[in-house]
């Protein structure tokens, strides 16, 4: 059984130790590792100071999104984070965007930064691997705990 949100929360670091050892292993970047949580969220945890950095932007950037509709659409939601941002809960990607889909994808995004849809926050390390679909085919970033924010 999947735990929720609150029950990650309570975990002890040895019950999170023992949860990410029964987690398939979803993907993995140079100061995150990412797992799959269930069929519709994954558990991005930290390896590294930058990796909590990213993490808190990420959490810290889809707060600021939560009130800029705008921006909500191109982002995969983060759901819960850690205290320390040890770790992230968000919602799953359910396929990285291609090269047929991703071009247009990107140019939106940065026409749309560009024009001031999203003030306050800058684009960065804007790739396809980035990226991915929501359940309905939607393209959304997953991966944008580099972006700056600049309130």
């Amino acid at each position: 059984m999947a735990l929720t949100n609150e029950e990650l929360l309570q975990l002890t670091d040895q019950g999170l130790c023992d949860l990410l050892n029964s987690l398939p292993l979803a993907g993995k970047g140079s100061t995150r590792t990412v797992y799959a949580l269930d069929n519709s969220r994954v558990l991005k945890v930290a390896h590294s100071e930058a990796g909590q950095r990213a993490n808190e932007n990420e959490a810290h950037i889809w707060q600021l999104a939560e009130n800029n509709l705008f921006l909500a659409q191109y982002l995969f939601p983060v759901e819960a984070q850690a205290p320390d941002f040890a770790w992230i809960v968000q919602e799953k990607a359910y396929y990285c965007l291609g090269p047929g889909n991703w071009g247009s994808f990107a140019e939106k995004l940065q026409d749309e930064e560009a024009s001031g849809s999203f003030p306050g926050i800058r684009i960065w390390d804007l790739v396809n691997v980035n990226c991915g679909a929501d359940m309905y085919g939607n393209s959304k970033v997953f991966d944008y705990g580099s972006w700056e924010v600049n309130e």
